[in-house]
This record gives C-alpha cells, structure tokens and sequence, in this order.
C-alpha cells in the first residue's frame, strides 16, 4: 500500500522513543496509548505494565486495520535495574530513529 512503509516509520520515529511516558494517555483499563494520525493513516501502540509489559501497535488505513505487532517483555538481570536498561533502550531507538530517512524509503 502506497505510503505505508513511510507512516510506520514516522508514528515510530514520534512515538514511545522519542516522546516516551510525557506524551502517553492513561486509559481507563490501565493501559498506556500513544496516538499518531495523518491524512487516512493512523497509528496507536498500547501496552500494559513496566517489567513485565505487553502490548500491541496497530496501523489503521480509512479507520480499518491494515498491520498489527504485539510485543512483550521483561528483565531478567537482577544486577541491573529494569529502570535503567529501559532508559538505555529507549536512549538507542531513539538514536536509531533519528537515523533513518523518510526520503530513503523506496514505499512500492
């Protein structure tokens, strides 16, 4: 779908990585929602809890679901705290994200 690959890379350039917990909505159920819309995309990832966490990221074209990734996870280290390996996470998609290029993304 035209245009696809280039949202996807945009919502997750502007979500969880770069804004993180100071731009999340709390919802009723306890779940964390970050949101982006633009144009008939839209994107939302949702999770639940810290260590462990599960969630899920889902992009609507024209308010249907088109692509779906749910994750989970948790720390296993008990000579790290689970705050500072997430911190140092987030510090490397962030990073990464940062890198990449929406004008190098060939979108069939």
């Amino acid at each position: 779908m035209k245009g696809f690959k280039i949202f996807l890379t945009k919502a997750k350039k502007n979500s969880y990585a770069l804004v993180g917990e100071k731009e999340e909505k709390r919802l009723a159920d306890g779940a964390k929602e970050l949101v982006l819309n633009d144009g008939l995309f839209s994107y939302r990832d949702r999770y639940y809890g810290f260590d462990p966490f599960t969630g899920e990221e889902v992009v609507f074209y024209n308010k249907k679901p088109i692509w779906v990734m749910n994750y989970s996870g948790r720390c296993i280290s008990k000579d790290i705290p689970s705050k500072e390996i997430y911190d140092f996470l987030k510090k490397y998609l962030k990073l990464l994200y940062i890198t990449i290029n929406l004008h190098t993304i060939v979108d069939d």
